[in-house]
């Protein structure tokens, strides 16, 4: 992960994602200035194919802008797709950060807000298999 000048933030390198267009997400981290959560979906390496959401909390306003990754790898969740995004909740301050589940219908919705990242997703079932 890299700053503004193009240099690597402190702890910021492997950070486990994958070549997809939407294999991560920035968001920010409600009420924190300076402060995100960049949500990962990990795909997993031939032959053990074992995907991974998982979240990385970085401080940009550390150093003067030099930026730090705080936690990095943080796991939400096993077996999801390659896929993640995230949108504005309805109060218009948090958001939630949405994984689709590997092999299933589900959904899977976790809240960033002021507190942080929630670990206990709500479940959303849609769609067919």
């Amino acid at each position: 992960m890299y700053n503004g000048a193009q240099d690597t933030i402190l702890h910021g390198g492997d950070l486990n994602g994958d070549g997809t267009i939407m294999g991560s997400i920035v968001v920010p981290w409600p009420g924190q200035l300076n402060e995100y959560f960049v949500f990962v979906a990990k795909s997993g390496g031939y032959p053990d194919y074992d995907p991974q959401g998982h979240y990385h909390h970085v401080d940009m306003g550390w150093n003067g802008g030099a930026g730090i990754c705080v936690d990095k790898g943080v796991v939400l969740r096993d077996s999801v797709s390659t896929l993640v995004t995230a949108v504005p909740h309805a109060n218009g301050t948090d958001y939630w950060a949405i994984f689709h589940e590997w092999g299933s219908n589900k959904f899977l919705s976790y809240l960033v807000n002021s507190a942080g990242v929630d670990s206990m997703p709500v479940e959303s079932e849609a769609g067919e298999v």
